[in-house]
């Protein structure tokens, strides 16, 4: 059955709330009329309909009447038309059809007197009930909507006195609106604050009119606390045109309308504006940011480079206040170019990573041994550095390195003397010169460390032969091998190889090649030479 609420008396007599069910009554922003009121309780009354008959379910007995009469229980069972008084507020309950005979009313036996400056009147439309809230004049923000019907028998409606009311809200409102029959004001504010003000100089120039007045601070936490329940990934904020609410981000058309649905029932929209969730407008004054990539499917994803490890969190706590549910992946070059180095690390080479010119490019440099060592730390990189989007190897590897060793003795007439043997760590240099080479090797040897540039360390194992060698040898001795009893020789720089038993060019015999000494006879003269010499 559908009824109607009907206040009788109090400071807003004549207005009318239908209802299917229940209806709540109280001084709490939850109530369907709510009554700011000392006198009434948070959720003071309320009125039900059990198959046909209404009940009465009260919070406060002993502050509520019912035809004159306090309530002695927190139930009663009414009946259509009893009079029902809270506070300075008296209302009545019927059927929604048919004739009313109001009652007269007669005043409470032993009823508090309720301050009406501790009342305020507003009113809220609440879909598909009408939320009404009400009570004396005094300073409250409208919060929304009214849902009034006035009686025009017996209310004389005055026109709003036009030249004051309107000078005070040029001066003290957004935007505003007067209507008549019945007298209303439609207004808003900036603030909750600004909205008390209005309201109590409002109470006094115009006490009778109806006062729908909005502050863009209460829309604003309104929207935003619907936002926040529903954990849904927007940006709430307020326009400069009162009453138009501006959402930015990205909903499907089902959370689009449910969203709308929420937010029709508060106060004070009159428009929203959706706006697509701009990625470059939002990142584009970031100079922090490098560079980065958005995708958008099947769930916003970040992935944004920066320079620093601590510009990251900054910029973490940046795009989740903005982009809330979406995906934030963050990396640091100095971060990724750390994580390299390990890589490097981990297989012992003498390499080293530093950061390239692209975001996310690491370039490594240095010497390889082995070539193979190359695609192993490639694996490695990609697999343990997940931010790195290529990698540049500058390096040298063994055979470059010896080629380049090799143009420079050739250049200073040593390559016949001085091997060159790349090592994993290290480039070995091994050989015997006689003292006429010796300068042109220390040159030789400069040049060398100038054009590795210390990608590896030179390691140099040359030595001068004594000038008594010489005299016996016509060339320096490269190396000596001493094998079993027939393998055993000696060989020169200049390619000669001479066994035991060969004569030399000074016409000395090879008498025997042993690990520390060479023999060596001439006649009955003996020479031993020392390999360690050599």
């Amino acid at each position: 059955m559908s009824y109607l609420l009907k206040i009788i008396s109090g400071p807003h007599a004549g207005a009318e709330v239908p209802f299917d069910g229940t209806i709540s009554i109280g001084s709490g922003e939850d109530c369907d009329i709510l009554l700011v009121d000392k006198a009434i309780a948070e959720h003071h009354l309320e009125v039900m309909d059990i198959e046909g008959r209404l009940l009465l379910k009260c919070e406060d007995p002993e502050h509520t009447f019912v035809n004159g009469k306090a309530l002695e229980a927190d139930e009663y069972p009414l009946e259509a038309f009893d009079v029902i008084r809270i506070g300075e507020t008296e209302v009545i309950i019927g059927p929604a059809e048919g004739r009313w005979e109001i009652p007269a009313t007669e005043p409470i036996e032993g009823a508090a007197e309720v301050p009406t400056t501790e009342t305020a009147a507003v009113v809220i439309e609440k879909k598909p009930l009408h939320r009404t809230i009400l009570g004396a004049a005094s300073a409250l923000a409208v919060l929304g909507l009214a849902y009034i019907a006035w009686p025009t028998d017996d209310v004389s409606i005055k026109p709003i006195n036009q030249p004051a009311v309107a000078d005070f809200l040029e001066q003290n409102t957004l935007r505003h609106t007067l209507q008549d029959n019945p007298p209303t004001i439609l207004a808003y504010v900036e603030t909750e604050k600004d909205a008390h003000k209005v309201v109590t100089k409002l109470q006094q120039l115009q006490p009778k009119a109806i006062l729908r007045i909005w502050s863009q601070e209460k829309i604003l936490k309104s929207a935003e606390s619907i936002v926040q329940d529903k954990r849904l990934p927007l940006k709430v904020s307020v326009s400069e045109t009162p009453g138009l609410v501006v959402i930015v981000g990205s909903l499907s058309d089902n959370e689009k309308q449910n969203l709308l649905r929420l937010l029709d029932d508060v106060p004070g929209i009159e428009k929203i504006d959706f706006q697509s969730l701009s990625i470059p407008d939002l990142l584009k004054d970031r100079h922090e940011v490098l560079n980065y990539t958005v995708t958008e499917k099947p769930k916003l994803t970040f992935d944004v480079y920066v320079a620093k490890n601590d510009e990251k969190y900054p910029l973490q706590l940046f795009l989740t206040e903005n982009a809330p549910r979406s995906n934030i992946r963050i990396w640091s070059q100095e971060q990724i170019v750390m994580g390299a180095q390990d890589s490097i690390r981990s297989l012992q080479l003498p390499l080293t990573a530093y950061a390239g010119k692209r975001a996310g490019n690491v370039v490594i440099e240095g010497y390889v041994f082995d070539a193979q060592n190359i695609g192993l730390l490639k694996q490695r990189l990609q697999r343990d550095n997940i931010g790195i989007c290529d990698i540049d190897f500058q390096t040298v590897s063994s055979f470059d390195l010896r080629n380049k060793v090799h143009q420079i003795l050739t250049q200073y007439g040593l390559a016949n003397l001085i091997t060159i043997q790349p090592t994993p760590k290290a480039i070995l240099l091994k050989g015997t010169i006689d003292k006429s080479s010796a300068a042109k090797w220390a040159e030789a040897q400069r040049a060398i460390e100038v054009a590795i540039e210390a990608v590896i360390p030179l390691h140099a194992q040359v030595s001068v032969i004594p000038e008594e060698v010489q005299n016996f040898f016509d060339s320096p001795i490269n190396s000596v091998t001493i094998g079993g009893k027939d393998l055993q020789w000696v060989d020169l720089a200049n390619g000669s190889r001479y066994f035991r038993g060969s004569i030399l060019p000074s016409g000395y015999v090879i008498e025997s090649i042993l690990p520390e000494k060479i023999i060596l006879r001439k006649g009955t003269e003996t020479v031993t030479v020392n390999i360690g010499a050599l």
